[in-house]
């Protein structure tokens, strides 16, 4: 009959039934909401916050759908892993495979905010930001931050002023505690996002009000003697350390400079454990 001739696979191949079809529009929609609800959900559930969260472990399926949902519940990227890009999706085994690359990496970060002002006056004698004193640097420079954030897919917009007096948001990153990477990342897009004037302690007080935190006490306590010294011991260091300029990382007294340099970092920092338990050193061929 016409029925059962319809219903033979001969007929379902022809018609292309075999192919999987999927709503792409509805899935992303649906997988981001659901997924930042039951999170919160969670969270809520156990009283925590994202702040309280070392490292959150997502599904490796899609990683614009985890990029979205990590911007939706403003997770730092420090706390997100990802590797869908060397694996592909691998179904139920993505979450064994991150913990235990996590495991394998072990790599903790130590926030050291610092004042890269009287570095330059040191080394270089001025008293503004290199991008100024040297204009074709700094084209190059403006240029290249436009190129990155497109890349990675963060928002950006020229300060009108630049460098922005950052000596406070500097003492409130030293007084955040667990909450510094939240704060410096908040900070760093008013900056270069909002084009905010995080000189003033009223923005910088509703800047860590909206990040979680309590912004009329850390602004209040970033401005204490005992606040004060440690921003200025930790210049000292980085100056000690033979610091130039930033973003800069110290692994295991080795110092990498440039954000494209973190994750040579980590490779080093990985390299030196090893060390320190007796394994040779991974071999690149």
């Amino acid at each position: 009959s016409r029925g059962a001739d319809e219903a033979s696979p001969d007929h379902q191949y022809r018609r292309g039934d075999h192919i999987p079809v999927m709503d792409g529009r509805y899935v992303f929609k649906s997988a981001t909401t659901t997924m930042t609800e039951v999170t919160n959900e969670i969270l809520i559930r156990n009283d925590l916050t994202i702040a309280d969260l070392k490292l959150v472990l997502m599904h490796q399926a899609n990683r614009r759908i985890n990029e979205f949902v990590q911007k939706s519940l403003a997770i730092p990227d420090e706390k997100m892993w990802h590797n869908i890009e060397r694996y592909g999706n691998t179904t139920a085994a993505t979450i064994p495979l991150l913990w235990d690359e996590c495991a394998r990496a072990g790599v903790e970060l130590d926030y050291k905010p610092f004042l890269l002002g009287p570095i330059f006056t040191e080394l270089l004698g001025i008293k503004d930001s290199p991008f100024n004193v040297e204009p074709i640097r700094g084209r190059y420079m403006w240029r290249d931050l436009e190129r990155l954030c497109e890349k990675h897919r963060l928002p950006w917009r020229r300060p009108t002023v630049f460098p922005r007096n950052s000596l406070l948001a500097a003492r409130v990153a030293c007084c955040a505690g667990t909450a510094i990477s939240t704060l410096t990342r908040a900070i760093f897009g008013a900056n270069f996002a909002d084009d905010r004037d995080i000189a003033d302690p009223a923005v910088l007080r509703e800047i860590i009000d909206s990040s979680g935190a309590d912004g009329r006490r850390l602004v209040d306590l970033a401005q204490t003697p005992e606040v004060k010294a440690q921003l200025r011991a930790n210049t000292a260091e980085a100056q000690r350390l033979g610091i130039f300029g930033a973003p800069d990382f110290v692994a295991d007294g080795e110092l990498f400079f440039g954000q494209d340099r973190l994750e040579d970092a980590i490779a080093w920092a990985q390299r030196s454990e090893r060390f320190k338990r007796g394994f040779p050193p991974p071999t690149v061929l």
